[in-house]
């Protein structure tokens, strides 16, 4: 199992862990990253593995041609090349905005 960061469109980086929504015109799927890293024979050098909050018609569980990169009930997991992928902002980020003891971004 690989855990890692990849940057996306959003802002900062993903992690493991971390929850996400995807870019597309109808708004967007949300979920929580499982993966970020290269998938074997796949065209593009890293991935971002993702356990989807609803099933998907084409998800999976993790396994792509036979290799496992993450575990997830069938149907809900899929893999997203990062640039489609936007990061949410951390628990403790916002606290530290909402306190005062990091700017806004957004406000800037």
């Amino acid at each position: 199992k690989m855990e890692g960061m990849a940057s996306g469109s959003g802002s900062g980086s993903m992690r493991v862990g971390a929850r996400v929504q995807i870019d597309t015109p109808e708004g967007g799927d949300k979920g929580s990253v499982r993966y970020v890293g290269p998938v074997k024979g796949a065209k593009n050098p890293v991935y971002v593995g993702i356990e989807f909050d609803q099933k998907k018609p084409r998800g999976h569980d993790g396994t792509v041609k036979g290799n496992q990169y993450f575990k997830c009930t069938k149907g809900f997991g899929s893999y997203m090349h990062p640039k489609r992928v936007l990061a949410g902002m951390s628990f403790v980020d916002g606290l530290n905005i909402r306190y005062g003891a990091k700017p806004d971004p957004d406000q800037a």
